[in-house]
């Protein structure tokens, strides 16, 4: 048993030890993971194969197997990040390839004295493979769909810092944008983006400060520049979003109500999102469906991202005939704009929601 804990601790200490090479990315994890949680999946569901593979080859003692495997280990930490960039143009399907037949490299000596509690017959050598490969792919596809609509929201509201995390894991496993761009190439952007937006929070002006203030997660600088402002309905949206960003949501709502109050045009839109946010944030989730719905109507110029907006508010909610629906009119208000991002959110509801419940919601909504 402890050869099987150790077939998993040790490389997945390798893996995220990896020595870094000067000027890279903040990776996340290291290429070609993406994720630390995707490397603990690959050599759980590597394991059994390991294992299969381990006790087919003579064992010769127990320390020769431990040395290879410490050996190997070491080897990952010194040289693992430059074998990371080596593979930078590899596809996906090349990058799992890598991931699969890394980790069973690190794990096959730390089986070869493991107790025979797996068979080796063809049938477990089948099955074994299956779920080596199988269940990290699926996985590694939901994380993808999960940080690519993580990454266009922050993307949306300009918070770059924030972004650099998913988009960052997106490049190291080499997964395109929705755009079908290569993610590495987009990195490299925002990181530079991020350089002079530091420059522009040293030497602008207070309010351009304050904005890339924002846009590099800084919050609470941001929030001692913009509260000593002149009130004008921009100033009192950034020092709302601000304090919602810094979990005070009261605050945030007196700025937003105040900017509300002297806005004109398209500004009022997104006081109405941030207003919305903080509602359902403090637990007031039919006062931000409320806020959404009555702006709806007032304002169809923004149907369509309002239309989006509810979608995302219904999903939260664990409502999914309603998030489904407003997906569809979403996507058909402003196809350009919304059809890629309904369509993920739409592909991750139906991937999370057996069918029998959704059928089950389908007639209690309709009964309502």
């Amino acid at each position: 048993m402890i050869s099987l804990i150790l077939a998993i601790l040790i490389p997945g200490v390798a893996f995220l030890f990896m020595i870094p090479l000067p000027g890279a990315p903040p990776w996340p994890a290291p290429v070609p993971f993406g994720w630390p949680t995707l490397i603990l999946v690959h050599l759980l569901c590597t394991l059994p194969l390991a294992c299969w593979i381990g006790q087919r080859i003579p064992s010769s003692g127990r320390w020769l197997g431990t040395i290879t495997g410490l050996i190997l280990a070491l080897a990952t930490i010194i040289v693992g990040a430059p074998v990371g960039t080596a593979i930078g143009e590899a596809s996906g399907w090349q990058r799992f390839a890598i991931r699969f037949c890394w980790c069973l490299i690190l794990q096959i000596p730390w089986t070869v004295t493991a107790p025979n509690w797996i068979n080796t017959d063809k049938s477990t050598l089948f099955l074994s493979i299956a779920l080596a490969t199988s269940l990290p792919w699926l996985y590694a596809t939901d994380l993808v769909g999960s940080a690519t609509r993580q990454l266009s929201r922050l993307i949306e509201e300009r918070r770059f810092t924030e972004a650099s995390y998913p988009l960052a894991a997106l490049a190291g496993i080499g997964a395109n944008l929705p755009s079908g761009e290569p993610s590495r190439p987009a990195l490299n952007q925002l990181l530079r983006e991020q350089k002079r937006l530091e420059g522009v929070a040293k030497s602008g002006t207070p309010f351009e400060r304050a904005e890339a203030l924002l846009s590099l997660a800084r919050n609470a600088d941001a929030d001692s520049i913009l509260k000593v402002l002149p009130p004008s309905p921009r100033n009192l949206l950034l020092l709302g979003i601000a304090r919602q960003r810094l979990g005070d949501f009261r605050s945030s709502d007196e700025a937003l109500n105040e900017a509300l109050i002297l806005s004109e045009g398209s500004i009022k839109i997104e006081i109405i999102d941030h207003l919305a946010r903080n509602a359902h944030e403090m637990g007031r989730h039919v006062d931000a469906e409320r806020l959404y719905l009555d702006w709806f109507k007032k304002s169809p110029a923004h149907a369509g991202y309002l239309a989006m907006q509810l979608a995302r508010h219904y999903h939260a909610g664990n409502r999914v005939i309603e998030a489904l629906n407003w997906l569809d009119k979403a996507a058909e208000l402003e196809p350009a704009a919304n059809r890629s991002q309904a369509e993920s959110l739409r592909g991750d509801i139906l991937r999370a929601t057996p069918g029998c419940l959704l059928g089950w919601w389908k007639n209690s909504s309709q009964i309502n």
